[in-house]
């Protein structure tokens, strides 16, 4: 789930993981990342909550964060992206 370190996306990872779902946090920065993560471990009873640091405005970062997570897991169910991201000219 991209964009899952605060409001909607976080939320919705949060209540995910409360219904026992296994959940891949997306998140660009790693101190607001790990804070949601252990935040919603704690509000969920579920360990099961993965974060992957990556600012998916770099091509670069979404491979290493694709790769990472072919690395630790074998399938994706269901992908959510929360994150949005706006182009200037």
């Amino acid at each position: 789930m991209t964009g899952s370190s605060s409001g909607i996306g976080k939320a919705t990872a949060r209540e995910l993981a409360r219904m026992g779902a296994t959940v891949v946090m997306v998140c660009r920065n790693r101190a607001k990342g790990e804070a949601a993560q252990a935040e919603i471990k704690e509000a969920s009873g579920n360990a099961q909550v993965d974060l992957i640091v990556a600012d998916l405005s770099e091509l670069s970062q979404v491979c290493r964060a694709a790769s990472e997570f072919t690395q630790k897991y074998t399938q994706l169910h269901v992908l959510i992206n929360n994150a949005g991201g706006v182009k200037s000219q």
